[in-house]
């Protein structure tokens, strides 16, 4: 019994610990980059940022003429729904 209960408390301390860089990572970023820095010994260079900036723009909410987007999506009218009628005028609430 004593054994599955240090079994346990490592298991626990192993999985705590793991919680704790994964938070500290979520709320600084840059330990994130030096903790990648450190375990892939090379470092993002300005033309991979570049490529990045490219791909990923910084404003999405505004296309490259400055207006923003237009959805795509056209929401179909009352008329064309077809609802039984046990189910119409049931909100799921």
């Amino acid at each position: 019994m004593k054994l599955l209960k240090k079994l346990f408390f490592a298991i626990s301390l192993v999985l705590m610990l793991g919680c704790i860089g994964i938070f500290a990572c979520a709320m600084n970023p840059s330990v994130t980059k030096a903790l990648a820095a450190a375990l892939y010994g090379k470092e993002e260079t300005t033309e991979q940022q570049e490529v990045v900036s490219e791909v990923i723009p910084e404003n999405k909410q505004e296309t490259a003429e400055g207006k923003p987007p237009v959805s795509v999506y056209v929401t179909p009218s009352e008329d064309s729904l077809m609802l039984p009628e046990s189910v119409y005028g049931k909100t799921g609430y």
